[in-house]
């Protein structure tokens, strides 16, 4: 009897140790991490990172975005943001008051967002998957435009009808981007056409790296171009001020070009 016990504390100590030694071996194993926008797992002391800046050479995501117009257009944008807290680089909070053009000028006025990039500061190479722009909240297309006190709906309504805002990625002699309407309809520069949608999503694209820094002090980047175009007579045809409105703008990245 004192054998057979001996013998089964025996089995159980080596039990114990066993589990004690998986849970151990899972710890270590659970320190990688799986970043779900890239479909690859990586170690937990590296990074992969793409975030919006508004400096070529460093993360920058605090400062305004600089807003500038051509044409005799003007206006101001709105709070406009950067918000990199998600797994992808995000534009927010994107809109535009128009309040004034020089009809004389005769030529379409255009308001830009200067000086804004995707910047890699992680640890290995980047490929644009996707360029977004989301419904306005609340409302089912990427812009609308909303009449300001003295405006009346309609006039508004038509006004914008000649607006369209434009995203385009730049990397080298490469580009990628869509524009969308107030009616939802998005255009392809380049690429597959079928890959566009009216939801305002440009997806499936390939061939475009963004390539790792080459040391901690050196980043690589892309340009990122977004445009309120068409800001003609007819856009200051409305019979008061108003507000345009634009969805959030997302770039996803992924560690595998295919």
């Amino acid at each position: 009897m004192r054998r057979t016990n001996k013998v089964s504390i025996i089995f159980i100590t080596i039990m114990i140790v066993a589990i004690l030694g998986l849970t151990l071996a899972y710890a270590m194993f659970s320190k990688q991490l799986t970043i779900s926008q890239s479909n690859a797992t990586i170690k937990g002391n590296q990074s992969f990172s793409v975030k919006f800046s508004t400096n070529a050479t460093k993360v920058v995501d605090t400062d305004p975005l600089n807003v500038q117009f051509t044409h005799g257009a003007s206006g101001s944008l709105s709070a406009a943001k950067i918000d990199n807290s998600g797994t992808n680089p995000k534009i927010t909070n994107l809109g535009l008051t128009l309040d004034y053009y020089n009809s004389s000028m005769q030529e379409v006025g255009t308001c830009y967002i200067d000086a804004l990039y995707a910047i890699n500061d992680g640890a290995f190479d980047a490929y644009l998957k996707s360029i977004k722009i989301d419904n306005v909240s609340g409302y089912s297309k990427p812009i609308v435009c909303l009449p300001k006190e003295g405006a009346t709906t309609s006039s508004v309504e038509t006004a914008c009808s000649s607006i369209s805002v434009a995203v385009y990625v730049q990397g080298g002699s490469l580009y990628r981007g869509i524009k969308v309407t107030s009616t939802g309809i998005t255009h392809g520069n380049s690429g597959d056409p079928s890959s566009y949608s009216s939801s305002g999503n440009y997806t499936g694209i390939t061939g475009f790296k963004l390539a790792k820094p080459a040391s901690a002090a050196s980043f690589s980047n892309n340009y990122i171009s977004i445009k309120f175009t068409g800001l003609n007579a007819k856009a200051l045809s409305a019979d008061g001020p108003y507000e345009i409105k634009v969805g959030d703008i997302t770039l996803e990245y992924s560690t595998q070009d295919s």
